[in-house]
C-alpha cells in the first residue's frame, strides 16, 4: 500500500475566521438598526412616494382583465346610444283653436255677468278667414258680398249676422293659442278708434251664438267672429250696411 503523505501547513486559522464572521454580521445588523430607527421617517415617506407613483400610472379607467381558464379576455363594451332631443312641435286642429277662441269670447261675457254664447260654426266663416289669409287683408265685405250673403253663398242657416274681423299677430313671435288671446284683447280693451264695435260685439247681451273663422301661417293670423241673432227684417239692407274697404299688409 502506497500512503500519500499531506505536507500542507495545518488549517489553524478556520476558528479565528468563523467568529470574525459572527463579529461583522451582528455590527452590520446593529448597525442598520441604528440607521433606520433614526431615519425611518424618511425611509417610509420614500417608501410611500414609490407607492403613490405606482398607483398613479394605473389609468382610472383601465378595463379590467378578467382570467378564465389560463387565458385573458376583456370584458363586453356594451354601447348605449343616446337619445337625440329634438324640439317638441306642437300642432293645432282647428277645433282645438275655434275652442279656445269661443271660451276666450264666454270669459270677456261672463265677467260682464252676461250668458255665454254657443258655438255654430257657420261653413262662411272658415271660408272667409281662408280668403282674407290668402290676400293678406283684412275686411268685411268684398264688392255687394258681405258676411249674410256669404252665410247663403256657403248653404249655411240665415241669420242675422254682426261681424267681428280681426288680423296681423304674427304667429312667427308667438304660438296661434297666444295670438288669438291677443286679438281678442286688443279688441276689448284698445277699441276706441273703431267706436269701440269690436267690443259692443263681443259684449252684445242679445247674440245667442258665433261662428268662427281661424286660419294662419307663419306670417300672420286672421280671426272671423260671426255674432249670430234669429233673422228679422230685410237681410240684403242689413248686409250693404257693412262699407268698409279692404286693409292690407
Amino acid at each position: 500500500m502506497v500512503y500519500r503523505i499531506d505536507n500542507r501547513p495545518k488549517k489553524s486559522h478556520r476558528g479565528k475566521y468563523t467568529m470574525l464572521g459572527i463579529i461583522l454580521g451582528l455590527a452590520l445588523a446593529f448597525g442598520g438598526l441604528y440607521v433606520y430607527d433614526n431615519h425611518k421617517d424618511a425611509i417610509n415617506g420614500n417608501v410611500d412616494q414609490i407607492k403613490q407613483f405606482a398607483i398613479k400610472q394605473i389609468p382610472k379607467d383601465s378595463p379590467i382583465i378578467q382570467v378564465t381558464q389560463g387565458y385573458t379576455t376583456k370584458p363586453e363594451i356594451v354601447s348605449v346610444q343616446q337619445p337625440i332631443k329634438q324640439e317638441q312641435v306642437i300642432t293645432y286642429s282647428l277645433n282645438d283653436l275655434q275652442q279656445t277662441a269661443l271660451d276666450d269670447i264666454n270669459n270677456y261675457r261672463t265677467q260682464s255677468g252676461l250668458q255665454p254664447l254657443i258655438i255654430q260654426n257657420a261653413k262662411a266663416s272658415q271660408v272667409w278667414a281662408n280668403h282674407l289669409l290668402s290676400e293678406g287683408c283684412i275686411a268685411h265685405r268684398e264688392g255687394n258680398s258681405g258676411p249674410m250673403k256669404r252665410y247663403m253663398d256657403n248653404g249655411d242657416q240665415s241669420q242675422m249676422v254682426f261681424e267681428n274681423v280681426s288680423g296681423g299677430y304674427g304667429s312667427n313671435t308667438m304660438t296661434p293659442i297666444e295670438a288669438i288671446k291677443q286679438a281678442d284683447s286688443e279688441m276689448m280693451n284698445n277699441d276706441a278708434e273703431q267706436g269701440n264695435a269690436h267690443r259692443n260685439n263681443i259684449l252684445n247681451p242679445n247674440h245667442q251664438s258665433v261662428s268662427l273663422g281661424i286660419a294662419y301661417n307663419s306670417d300672420k293670423m286672421i280671426i272671423v267672429q260671426d255674432f249670430q241673432e234669429p233673422l228679422i227684417g230685410n237681410w240684403q239692407g242689413f248686409d250693404m250696411s257693412y262699407s268698409d274697404q279692404k286693409d292690407c299688409w
